[in-house]
């Protein structure tokens, strides 16, 4: 005999037959979630704040018309995608946007459920001078009793104010030294007072750095293409005429701040490289006086020829010749010397005027200063734009001014090892210069001619420095006054006419996937732990016992007596009986009585109705029984 299969906690057999009849059983659930899943999706489009978005693009394409024909190489209106989108997210730019579309008050309408601002289109406006900060963000419920008075109600932790004021005059309340309210679209004020209750406007005086904040965190710019120098700014926000108006202004005041901060930018470098000149003027009219009184206790008269700019006394011209070039290449020197002192001395004051290093640069014409310079430029710009966003003892600035101390350090022991080389060679061509003077020293000369050519080479420094700040200077004047803004708004941003959040459509179709979801898992699990007998097949498949038959759920009134067979001989239950009564002849043809038992683990399961109807099916059949 063949072992019993083992009958497993979980239906691990697929029956497609099986999982339908589960799936009839779980109807009403399936409907429940149905219905949970369709009201939810309803719920959320009605009672969710619809954000709009809108966007503009812009091209940013700025500098001066005259620098490419002067081959001027400056930074000053260089065009840097990251950093023109730092400085329009910084809250300096941002502070200037709320200004210009005075966003300081806004206007609310109070729904059953949600409120919303009445942007450009409040039928009242409020105006406030003397503000508490204690007043910020707090909801400020009106009342218009009539034309001329309303009642004004608002509560912070302090205090609860509640009064009747007059309309159109300055009065003084609590928090605000004064306040006035004016009615500008009386007939829609009309309206909102026939629809709403009482109370259900208000308004709101907004924290100026908390509006800057709303607009950081709802603001989005990004580089559109590199290539073509252009940017998106894109802004969402609960009101479509809000986004549109937030992004174009942004567009529009960004045009005005970039000619500005440009302008002032070669500015400053002007007035560093006037304050440099001078200082070098002084420089130079000291010596130029110290040379000229020179000449004139010594009556020295010199030869200018018209072949050379060096002036020369009229001695020996090998000699003079060999000194002028070795008096140029000290001049050189001692001007590359010079150039070093005056960035070390500006460097040592802890220099930090981002826009007059880039004379200081300009001022040596050592590549590698040249390049710790432009080095530390760009932290300093760096910096600058941190600014815009935190504060001085931030994080971020610590660490950016532990960067530029060590680009100083750099620049200082660099400059010292050039200045020490520089040194050298200056003391080199000094000797050389001393020991052919001493050739020329003669009693004919009649003063130090040593002496002579340290106060001229001096002069020389001077005078060649000075023109070379005066020349930069004129360069970047010029190219102040040919800088033309080039900077192009693409798109303006539209109204937009449908909210991208939320989507209705996505909504639906997310209530819709997640009752079917739901519906599925919950007619799958009950089908995968299903344990019960619901038809004769899973008795043959789970045992190895013969079935003789099945009696169907008889649904109508039992009788007393129980016995339905002579009753309703040709119904489905007789049929089932008699079915069962042949298939028991087949069981044992030996003769002789038959023992048949009829049990069950529990009573009510219908033994007696079995037996009794079993009994009556087989009497009619004219056998005996006996119980």
């Amino acid at each position: 005999m063949a072992a019993p299969k083992k009958i497993s906690n979980i239906n691990d057999e697929f029956d497609p037959t099986l999982l339908l009849v589960i799936a009839r059983r779980n109807q009403l659930w399936v409907a429940l979630v149905l219905i949970v899943c369709a009201a939810a999706a309803v719920i959320y489009n009605r009672y969710t704040h619809p954000v709009f978005q809108s966007n503009s693009v812009l091209q940013l394409s700025t500098g001066s018309t005259t620098a490419e024909l002067m081959q001027y190489d400056s930074k000053i209106f260089d065009n840097n995608l990251a950093q023109e989108i730092e400085l329009m997210r910084s809250g300096t730019f941002l502070s200037r946007v709320v200004k210009k579309l005075d966003l300081r008050i806004s206007y609310y309408k109070q729904g059953n459920i949600l409120s919303f601002e009445q942007y450009k289109n409040s039928p009242y406006t409020v105006e406030a001078k003397g503000i508490n900060p204690a007043i910020y963000d707090i909801p400020c419920n009106i009342n218009f009793i009539s034309q001329t008075e309303a009642k004004l109600t608002y509560e912070n932790s302090q205090q609860r104010y509640s009064k009747v004021i007059p309309i159109g005059k300055w009065v003084k309340i609590p928090l605000i030294d004064s306040l006035k309210i004016i009615i500008v679209n009386p007939k829609l004020l009309k309206q909102d007072n026939e629809i709403l209750k009482v109370n259900n406007q208000y308004f709101q005086i907004n924290n100026p750095e908390g509006i800057v904040n709303y607009i950081t965190r709802n603001l989005t710019v990004s580089i559109l293409n590199d290539a073509a120098k252009t940017i998106k700014v894109v802004f969402n926000d609960r009101n479509a005429q809000k986004a549109a108006d937030i992004v174009n202004t942004i567009a529009d005041e960004f045009l005005v701040f970039d000619v500005e901060t440009k302008s002032q930018s070669a500015s400053k470098t002007l007035a560093f490289l006037d304050t440099t000149i001078n200082r070098m003027y002084d420089n130079l009219s000291t010596s130029e006086d110290e040379l000229n009184q020179f000449k004139i206790n010594n009556n020295i008269v010199e030869d200018n020829s018209a072949d050379n700019s060096s002036s020369k006394v009229t001695v020996n011209a090998g000699l003079i010749n060999k000194i002028d070039d070795l008096e140029d290449n000290k001049l050189k020197v001692d001007f590359e010397l010079n150039a070093l002192d005056v960035i070390e001395k500006e460097i040592d004051k802890k220099y930090n005027d981002v826009y007059g290093l880039i004379s200081l640069s300009a001022a040596t014409t050592n590549p590698s200063v040249t390049k710790n310079l432009n080095d530390l430029q760009t932290l300093l710009l760096a910096k600058q734009n941190l600014l815009y966003d935190v504060t001085l003892n931030s994080t971020e600035i610590k660490a950016k001014d532990f960067q530029i101390e060590n680009q100083k350090r750099l620049i200082v022991s660099s400059i010292a090892s050039l200045k020490t080389s520089l040194a050298l060679k200056s003391s080199e061509f000094s000797d050389k210069i001393v020991e052919y003077n001493q050739s020329l020293l003669n009693k004919s000369l009649g003063y130090d001619i040593i002496e002579y050519s340290r106060l001229r080479r001096q002069n020389q420094i001077n005078e060649k420095y000075y023109n070379q700040l005066v020349i930069q200077k004129a360069e970047l004047t010029v190219l102040k006054a040919g800088f033309v803004p080039q900077n192009i708004i693409l798109d303006y941003g539209a109204v937009a006419k449908s909210p991208i959040y939320p989507d209705k459509k996505v909504i639906v179709l997310s209530a819709i996937l997640t009752w079917l979801f739901i519906s599925l898992g919950l007619i799958i699990f009950r089908y995968l732990m299903h344990s019960q007998i619901s038809n004769i097949g899973d008795i043959i498949k789970l045992t190895q016992v013969p079935v003789l038959g099945f009696v169907p759920k008889f649904s109508e009134e039992i009788p007393v007596s129980q016995l339905i067979v002579d009753k309703k001989p040709k119904s489905l239950i007789s049929e089932a009986f008699r079915s069962i009564r042949a298939n028991l002849e087949f069981i044992s043809n030996t003769p002789g009585a038959k023992l048949i038992a009829v049990t069950s683990t529990i009573s009510g399961e219908g033994k007696t109705f079995v037996s009794i109807n079993l009994g009556g099916i087989i009497a009619f059949s004219e056998k005996r029984l006996y119980y």
